[in-house]
């Protein structure tokens, strides 16, 4: 299939199989609209000054131009025996017949004759025009503005309707059955322009989208570097490819220093979002398809595939299955849950039919350590970068630093730096692997990789909690979109995970549900640990994160009665800092010292009310747990469930537990009886840990008999992983 696209200084034809540039037309002049009618094909261009032309193309023929009263004429549109040329700078669409000659002029809004007048606000900035069933859609940039949709009734370019979208510098529009799209070029997106509604995201933050073309089962999005007019030549260029029914994105074709990409249609199959039916003419289609002039390529785009060629393999050592080699990607390792998954899910997986391999690529960390000398698991040590080099403040802002010129493009350079060391470290660590499986997409650049990438979302608490400054959290939004919309699959630990990813980030990504609560395994060695106190013991397992909610167990715990015959020990990371000596304030962390300054004003006693033993290994915690009298559970939120609730209910520990979706999902199939609380009322969860303790036989009782409660393991889980990865592998598409 071969696409026709405009750039400041050629008109080229892409080959979508080969990935090769064919120049149709060059010359020192900004091309722009591309449209055709039987043999004629039309390139709309400007000088510098801004004069416009449309220049008609043809088979052995001299190259007539035509052009009364253009200037800087944006996109084309043949339509019955009439070319309708959107005259950009003059705020109103020019009419001509195919031999040039200007039919009528028309202005939209009367009001309005100049896009940019050399005083008084800026116009509409008509620049994009499609005819839909009798209508004529056009694009109202606006400017700065929101952008609006223009309807008007064909042939007499009466308005009917005007459509206000939530787009910035939208360009193309097209009817289709997802609404009307735009591409709201600001946001480098495809959107729905009533509803505002966002259908797809471009890869690259850095590009913008215009240029919209429809085959019946491909949408085809063009795409630039954001550039200053005088560079607008030597940017980069791109053409996205896009699954019409799914909205994900296929492969994208990039080429540098082609110049930015202006307009897009489809040559040689039906083309919706312009000429319909009509193909191109046929002396084009012969000479692309022939090799004569202008078949010779002018350059070959770089492709991204969602799953590209393999490298060879190479032959590694047999753990007895045959099968798949999977990757394991991750470069940065969440202590506590992250890990506990990670290195549990490895291990079944290098046992698992179908998986002949596994290989970890991770820094030397907790995780490589857990798994040293696994069977069928081979470690690859990564050298990472500290996060606070790969994304430094300010270089997390959206655009120049302290409005310094230049610090924009400084920007670009740093994300693309640590963005190429996260490409080459994935290629040297998967370059034989069939599959790469990354258990936490967050805080780290899409590494493309050249084979299939099924990536897992344990939770989505970065947006629902948000605890980083507003720039980061969203620059970390647009890196968690590249990774769904560049892998082969995506896995939600529950059902709640997938509502909140839709949430976030619309309806349009399928998703694998599999659950990580499963039957824990003892821990492989053993040890005792016991409070000073000697008194009976509510345990809380969780890191001082703020969703954890650890001020509402505080306030809770002061409240309650328990607190008179009882302790409360909390484990996880950061929670030694409660213990600080000296002013609250002298610890080490802003989590640690609202902490312990609120444990001070609760007046509760370290040691006695409160014990606060920091991050524990595996073997500490489970003995502190089998014989805590409850386990507390106040998240606000989680991913899949909670593995310290799950390990709890295996032992027979009675729970007070959260009442959030997650935990009702995670607990629902325990026997079990649990005490509910609402984790954002202090009173609630002061009223479940009296309760509990009240009617503690009772509790405890139906905790022991949930011990025999059948529950999936880790084998079960990895046997879903392996399936999917299979599935990944043998469709890639």
């Amino acid at each position: 299939m071969f696409v026709l696209l405009s750039t400041p200084r050629r008109v080229l034809a892409l080959d979508l199989e080969s990935g090769q540039l064919h120049s149709v037309h060059e010359a020192a002049i900004g091309y722009y609209g591309l449209s055709w009618s039987g043999d004629s094909l039309f390139v709309a261009h400007s000088e510098e000054s801004g004069v416009g032309h449309v220049t008609r193309l043809g088979s052995g023929v001299p190259a007539p131009c035509f052009g009364d009263g253009l200037e800087s004429p944006h996109q084309i549109e043949c339509v019955d025996e009439a070319l309708v040329v959107a005259n950009t700078a003059n705020e109103c669409l020019s009419v001509f017949d195919h031999e040039g000659r200007l039919q009528r002029t028309v202005h939209p809004d009367p009001g309005s004759r100049r896009d940019r007048p050399e005083k008084g606000p800026r116009g509409h900035h008509f620049n994009s025009v499609h005819h839909h069933e009798g209508r004529l859609y056009v694009v109202a940039h606006n400017n700065d503005r929101r952008s609006q949709v223009w309807v008007l009734e064909w042939p007499s370019l009466a308005t009917a309707d005007v459509i206000d979208t939530s787009a910035i510098w939208a360009h193309n529009t097209l009817p289709c059955e997802h609404g009307l799209l735009v591409c709201d070029s600001k946001d480098a997106s495809l959107a729905e322009a009533r509803s505002g509604q966002t259908v797809w995201r471009a890869h690259d933050d850095s590009l913008i989208t215009r240029g919209l073309a429809a085959t019946p089962d491909r949408f085809i999005v063009g795409l630039s570097e954001r550039a200053n007019r005088a560079r607008r030549g030597q940017t980069r260029g791109a053409v996205a490819v896009l699954d019409r029914t799914t909205l994900r994105t296929i492969e994208v074709f990039e080429f540098e220093a082609g110049g930015e990409v202006r307009d897009l249609r489809v040559l040689d199959a039906p083309d919706s979002a312009h000429r319909g039916a009509d193909l191109a003419p046929s002396w084009l289609l012969r000479r692309l398809s022939e090799g004569g002039s202008p078949a010779q390529p002018v350059m070959v785009a770089h492709r991204r595939r969602r799953a590209g060629p393999r490298a060879p393999r190479v032959p590694l050592p047999r753990h007895g299955h045959g099968g798949l080699r999977v990757c394991v990607w991750s470069p940065l390792v969440n202590l506590g849950g992250g890990t506990k998954l990670t290195s549990a899910l490895v291990r079944a997986l290098a046992r698992a039919p179908g998986i002949d391999s596994v290989r970890l690529a991770a820094p030397r960390s907790q995780l490589s350590e857990a798994l040293a000398g696994e069977p069928g698991v081979r470690w690859h040590g990564l050298d990472v970068p500290r996060l606070t080099d790969r994304w430094a403040m300010p270089l997390e802002e959206e655009s120049r630093f302290l409005g310094l010129p230049g610090t924009g493009r400084l920007q670009a350079m740093w994300r693309r730096r640590w963005t190429d060391w996260d490409r080459r470290a994935l290629a040297q660590a998967s370059g034989d692997c069939d599959v790469v499986w990354c258990p936490w997409p967050h805080m780290q650049p899409f590494p493309e990789p050249g084979v299939p990438m099924v990536i897992t979302i344990q939770d989505l608490i970065f947006f629902d909690h948000v605890a980083m400054a507003p720039a980061q959290t969203a620059n970390e939004w647009k890196r968690l979109r590249a990774w769904l919309e560049g892998s082969a699959a995506i896995v939600v630990s529950s059902d709640a995970s997938r509502l909140s990813l839709g949430r976030h980030f619309g309806g349009q990504y399928e998703t694998t549900v599999i659950r990580h609560a499963v039957a824990p395994e003892p821990p492989p060695g053993t040890a005792t640990r016991r409070t000073p106190t000697g008194r009976p013991y509510f345990l809380c397992l969780a890191n001082t994160a703020p969703h954890k909610n650890h001020a509402n167990l505080l306030l809770a715990w002061g409240r309650s009665r328990l607190r008179r015959t009882h302790c409360l020990v909390l484990v996880g990371a950061g929670t030694a800092d409660i213990n600080a000596a000296g002013a609250p304030w002298r610890t080490l962390t802003l989590r640690g010292a609202q902490l312990a300054s609120l444990a001070r004003r609760l007046d509760l006693r370290l040691g006695d009310d409160v014990l606060a033993l920091g991050y524990v290994s595996d073997e500490e915690a489970h003995a502190l747990l089998r014989d805590a009298r409850a386990l507390v559970m106040p998240s606000l939120s989680e991913g899949g469930g909670s593995f310290p609730a799950e390990e709890a209910a295996s032992l027979g520990v009675p729970i007070a537990c959260s009442d959030i979706p997650v935990m009702r999902e995670h607990l629902g199939a325990r026997t079990a009886k649990v005490a509910w609380f609402d984790p954002d009322c202090v009173g609630s969860m002061a009223n479940a840990l009296d309760s509990l303790a009240e009617n503690y036989d009772e509790y405890k009782r139906a905790a022991i008999a949930g011990r025999a409660d059948v529950r999936p393991g880790w084998d079960e889980v990895a046997g879903r992983y392996a399936a999917l990865f299979r599935q990944c592998v043998e469709n890639p598409s």
